[in-house]
């Protein structure tokens, strides 16, 4: 029986540090195929409008339609808002991040060459994120180690404080009926209102005239409201955590794990 009990913890523990090796590398590797895209680029402010090129683009950001939500989901800027990342955290035992997103209206990048119209919706396909409003716990609760939150995602590098508030005030927003507190259960969002510097990287494509940056399936579209060179130093640091947590945790496996 003591043989059985002892076989059935180290099931455990190996279980859960398989685990937890299979998510540091599965973050490492989206980390550094970003940071390897974004290796050698130089963003510009006066970028060349030929269809299929990938490029960086900088430059104020203006909005021609606000992010739905934003007057409740972010701090209540006076600028209209064009982007912003959320989630909501449970402050139950065990809790944390249960859903992301990303909310968007219609904006663009000013430039030297004119406005490129920004399309961020491959980070919300990417990352299999729901819209606000049709958020479900049951369907999008971040229990999965591949699944890889939108608010903190690689992908996206909004710098300033978040505005942290009550899940109450966006229920109205939500349609659903959520398992959660609204009083204790909190909401998060990063916003990136008008005339923020904004970098963006992704692909172009001329449509009608009109030059559009996003992502594809050959290229990844990331934006970030920092130069390039924080976003870049942002990665190694992220890319050495992963890096430590499996070392850590193969480390821990071979001490606590009897060899046969």
């Amino acid at each position: 029986m003591s043989k059985l009990i002892v076989d059935v913890v180290e099931l455990f523990w190996v279980g859960i540090l398989s685990l937890l090796c299979l998510y540091a590398v599965y973050r490492l590797t989206n980390t550094l195929r970003l940071y390897h895209v974004l290796f050698g680029v130089s963003p510009t402010e006066s970028p060349d409008l030929v269809t299929g090129s990938s490029v960086a683009i900088q430059g104020p950001v203006t909005v021609n339609k606000e992010a739905p939500h934003s007057s409740v989901a972010t701090d209540g800027s006076e600028s209209p808002i064009a982007v912003y990342v959320w989630r909501i955290l449970s402050t139950s035992p065990g809790g944390g991040s249960v859903a992301s997103g990303v909310e968007f209206g219609s904006f663009a990048i000013d430039t030297d060459s004119g406005e490129v119209k920004v399309d961020p919706s491959w980070l919300r396909e990417a990352h299999d994120a729901p819209i606000l409003s049709k958020v479900r716990t049951d369907g999008y609760t971040l229990t999965v180690p591949f699944r890889v939150s939108l608010y903190t995602s690689p992908y996206v590098h909004i710098v300033h404080e978040a505005t942290t508030m009550a899940l109450a005030r966006v229920n109205d927003v939500i349609e659903a009926e959520l398992n959660l507190s609204p009083d204790t259960d909190r909401f998060e969002s990063k916003a990136i209102p008008e005339n923020a510097p904004l970098l963006v990287f992704g692909e172009l494509l001329i449509d009608a005239g009109t030059p559009t940056i996003r992502g594809t399936d050959d290229t990844p579209f990331f934006i970030a409201n920092c130069d390039l060179n924080a976003v870049r130093s942002n990665l190694r640091r992220r890319a050495l955590y992963y890096v430590i947590l499996f070392t850590g945790a193969l480390l821990l496996g071979l001490v606590i794990l009897p060899m046969e």
